[in-house]
């Protein structure tokens, strides 16, 4: 609640939700990037090891990761003040290394709530 100055009355404001998408399995085979997107609009590129987090408004929302291979997507809901939070997996796929002689390893990309 807010005390609005001009009425004196108290106003209900929505406190903002958290997105926090990680990138530290021990599954991930640790090659290429992962592009992240929320929305629509671009929000972050994670390698081995990486993680971002970002406020957003409650409601729902569209997450997508992409390996420039795979693309995944997770609807999601948040509501106000909530923390929701995703892993992105690179998994080695069959053959990885014999495609890495080729130049591109068959990953397998997973997008999943942890929590």
């Amino acid at each position: 609640m807010v005390l609005s100055h001009q009425t004196g009355v108290r106003i209900p404001v929505a406190l903002p939700a958290s997105l926090t998408v990680t990138r530290t399995s021990p599954d991930d085979a640790g090659h290429r990037q992962i592009i992240v997107s929320l929305d629509g609009e671009s929000w972050v590129t994670l390698l081995y090891g990486q993680s971002a987090t970002r406020e957003v408004p409650p409601g729902p929302h569209v997450v997508k990761a992409d390996n420039t291979l795979m693309k995944r997507s997770l609807d999601v809901e948040v509501a106000p003040g909530q923390r929701a939070t995703f892993a992105v997996v690179n998994r080695p796929g069959p053959a990885m290394w014999l495609f890495m002689l080729l130049g591109s390893p068959l990953l397998s990309l997973s997008l999943t709530r942890v929590d």
